[in-house]
């Protein structure tokens, strides 16, 4: 018996009589122990064209994929109901319910819409189907007028349980106890190395660009490697396809936003985007101001094209070219009663992203596709920093530059039972540092031979993979793979296997876990976007090992009919061979409190890089989501997690790490007033970092002539340090955080364009969030560094 109906987007209605019918099979025994099959055929929902190498996908992974004519077949044992989720690039996904019934047939017509027009706003949502490991996504509904975020990308994510900023001026992301380094983050499967803007503030990515976001907080699978903490997954969109010409223009509290996209060629689907953003504000302040200083500002243009010549091919290219520039002077009365601190800042930094994304279906159970890409990160910094107490001056001069060519291949094969990836990775780097550091502050310990340094690596790294993912019983799937990386910068390789399950035993039901090995090699690119410096000459000689981490994540979520979800993972993370920079004991000469000297031994750092540091990352996070649905004005999501992250240097006691955030609890959600008028919150409350109170202090001299005497009369001169125990590292926190943003908007439309008018207020009551202190000379005066302040600002998206 066969039932044949069309599925639209939008549309869950489904026919009384198909109903009636498959009730009554249900009570047939005959049908008992063969499969319910499922013939569909999935078409443009516009041209009513079929669509070719359309995905099929159902929560254990993908089941089919689309041939020449647009049609697949399922198989499907026992009586059960299967959701199904059909993508194609170029399309928005379609998700429906089927009710199988053993023994009989269906055909369906899928129909899908192409990608509207424009993107409104920063698009961070969930991935078609859910992973077997536990990951988790944030959907338009949560994030797409998320308050206080800057219209960011990295800035959105913050939401997510286990995320944590490292203040509320970065973009940078720790996630369940791992550093922003060990982060992998992609573009159209381009690995990116430092995507940051404005110092850390907001990323490249283009909200209006993006298709979506996936967020991977732990136990990823062996596509992605060379990473130890978490992936963060950026897909682009394409242009439109259904007309020559649209776009949208938007400006922001950072930068302004143009983007143009339309059908490229009239015979085949194909598309253009085009798109440019800039800050402005440093374009008022100079048009007021003509000596006024250039704070930091950026520059950044991106075009996608598309083209699928026939049903079995496609073609993307993304091209970025990026630029940020800062020419800064200022005074700082920091210390009162003393000169002003003085500092002269020139940086630009430049980035170029291009790639090539290629897939072609062989049949309806083969594809095969690949990236070819090229990034260029290049930074030029001179900094000027003389101190008003002291009058200590210090100058840095730095030229960074990295490229990275990359080839990686995979291939997909797809049976009633078994979704089987296996893949091949093949990068060259070429990375410089160079620096040149000049001061007369004796607090400032650099080896000599660093205070002029200049090295290049030019290495290769390779790697490997294969999976399976096996759907065992209807309601259980198993993944298992294994990877393999070089890095002939180290000169090793490391093998990491992988595995995860989910099982489904109702529909409302899931509990999902994924264990596994990763490794991470050291490299000048990893460490150039976030700040900080190792000396990694000659780490072959030195055996430097990779970072490895051990996952181990188990999860469960449960779907209620009426619109609301509940979440719970709980992860622990075995660190070892962590990189950190090395000791070595140093004797100085210290006055004592009876106005003697004395010879004093303390441990200085070499920034020699060692696999020193070993420890552990460990949380839970819980989330409760209530969606956005047709009967109710108002959605949102509270999640609550609680982290901890602890390492320790051989020989010495356990610390916690500078960004373990104990507690955090968050609330986002909006309200749709009506058809105009929303507002959206996130409010969050937080444990505080910890830190390092001052416990004891040390006078130093600064013995000119090596006499061991304390002689100011010749120009000796002695500075208050710091020799905190080992007791006291990182012991207090900082206060609690809570900060309140919330973002009001209206939609107008008219005969010319839509247009979209919004009010974003961050830190609505003004709360006074410490997230560092600094200190005068002596350390007799400390000075409080507050987050985010209250800030209100206008902005207005036109889309024609």
């Amino acid at each position: 018996m066969i039932f044949t109906f069309i599925i639209r987007q939008g549309s869950r209605s489904v026919s009384p009589l198909w109903v009636t019918l498959m009730l009554c099979l249900l009570a047939s025994p005959s049908f008992a122990e063969t499969p319910f099959t499922l013939k569909g055929t999935v078409i443009d929902a516009m041209t009513g064209q079929p669509i070719a190498g359309a995905n099929v996908n159902s929560a254990a992974g993908r089941l089919a994929v689309t041939t020449d004519t647009g049609t697949f077949t399922l198989h499907i044992r026992g009586a059960e109901v299967i959701e199904l989720t059909i993508t194609h690039p170029g399309y928005t996904d379609l998700r429906d319910r089927f009710l199988c019934v053993s023994g009989t047939t269906a055909a369906v017509t899928l129909a899908l819409n192409p990608m509207p027009t424009y993107s409104a706003e920063v698009v961070v949502t969930e991935a078609p189907v859910p992973e077997i490991e536990p990951v988790q996504f944030v959907t338009p509904d949560y994030v797409i007028h998320a308050p206080g975020a800057f219209e960011d990308t990295l800035q959105s994510l913050q939401v997510m349980p286990g995320v944590v900023g490292g203040d509320d001026y970065s973009a940078r992301l720790f996630i369940r106890g791992g550093r922003p380094d060990q982060n992998g983050i992609f573009l159209d499967n381009i690995p990116i190395y430092d995507p940051y803007r404005l110092f850390g503030l907001t990323s490249l990515f283009n909200p209006e660009t993006i298709r979506q976001v996936k967020l991977i907080p732990g136990g990823f699978d062996v596509q992605y490697g060379d990473r130890l903490s978490a992936v963060i997954d950026v897909e682009n969109r394409h242009g439109i396809t259904a007309e020559r010409f649209a776009g949208s223009a938007n400006v922001s509290l950072t930068n302004t936003n143009i983007v143009a996209e339309g059908r490229l060629f009239e015979r085949m689907p194909s598309s253009w985007l085009v798109s440019a953003r800039r800050t402005y504000y440093d374009l008022i302040i100079k048009a007021t101001d003509e000596d006024a200083s250039s704070y930091p500002s950026f520059t950044d243009v991106q075009s996608i094209l598309y083209v699928q010549p026939d049903p079995r091919n496609e073609w993307t290219v993304t091209l970025m070219a990026c630029d940020e520039g800062t020419d800064l002077s200022e005074d700082d009365d920091s210390v009162e009663g003393a000169d002003p601190d003085h500092v002269d800042l020139v940086d630009d930094q430049k980035n170029v992203i291009a790639g090539l994304t290629g897939s072609h279906l062989i049949s309806d159970r083969f594809r095969w596709s690949y990236t070819l890409s090229f990034t260029r990160n290049e930074q030029v910094s001179d900094v000027l920093f003389a101190e008003g107490e002291t009058a200590f001056t210090s100058t840095f001069d730095q030229n960074l530059t990295s490229d990275n060519l990359r080839a990686a291949t995979l291939v997909e094969w797809y049976s009633d039972r078994h979704a089987v990836i296996a893949g091949i990775e093949a990068a060259t780097s070429e990375s410089g540092v160079a620096f040149n550091i000049e001061t007369d502050d004796p607090r400032l310990d650099i080896p000599d031979d660093l205070l002029a340094f200049r090295e290049t690596q030019d290495y290769r790294k390779l790697g490997a993979f294969v999976q399976d993912t096996w759907q065992l019983v209807s309601d259980l799937e198993w993944k298992a793979g294994i990877r393999w990386d070089e890095s002939t910068l180290s000169g090793m390789s490391e093998w990491s296997p992988r595995t995860s399950f989910r099982w489904t035993p109702s529909d409302r039901w899931a509990v999902r876990a994924a264990w596994g090995y990763y490794y991470q090699f050291p490299s000048y690119e990893a460490l150039q976007g976030d700040g900080y410096f190792l000396d990694l000459r000659g780490i072959k000689d030195r055996g430097l090992r990779p970072e490895k981490a051990v996952h181990t994540v188990v999860g469960m979520e449960y779907e209620h009919p009426h619109g609301w979800s509940l979440e719970c993972d709980l992860y622990y993370k075995n660190l070892d061979d962590l990189i950190d920079s090395g000791e070595e004991l140093e004797t100085v000469l210290i006055l004592t409190d009876d106005g003697g000297t004395s010879h004093y031994t303390r441990d200085s750092l070499t920034w020699d890089p060692e696999n020193n540091r070993h420890g552990f990352a460990r949380g839970a996070d819980l989330t409760f989501k209530l969606h956005d649905t047709d009967d109710r004005p108002y959605y949102g999501m509270v999640t609550y997690t609680f982290s901890q992250a602890k390492t320790r240097r051989d020989g010495e006691p356990m610390h916690w790490e500078s960004w373990d955030r104990r507690h955090s609890l968050t609330w986002v959600g909006g309200w749709k007033i009506d058809d105009r008028w929303e507002l959206g919150w996130k409010w969050r409350i937080a444990s505080g970092f910890p830190y390092t109170p001052v416990t004891r202090l040390i006078r130093v001299v600064d013995d000119r002539d090596g006499d061991g005497q304390y002689e100011p009369e010749s120009g000796e001169t002695f500075t208050w340090q710091r020799d905190d125990p080992e007791s006291a590292v990182r012991s207090k926190r900082y206060p609690t955080y809570h900060r309140l943003d919330i973002r009001v908007q209206y939609q107008a439309e008219n005969h010319w364009f839509d247009a979209m008018y919004y009010l974003d207020i961050i830190n609505v009551y003004g709360a006074r969030n410490i997230d560092s202190y600094d200190y005068n000379a002596d350390y007799s005066q400390q000075e409080e560094n507050e987050g985010m302040p209250f800030i209100p600002s206008l902005g207005v998206k036109l889309r024609f």
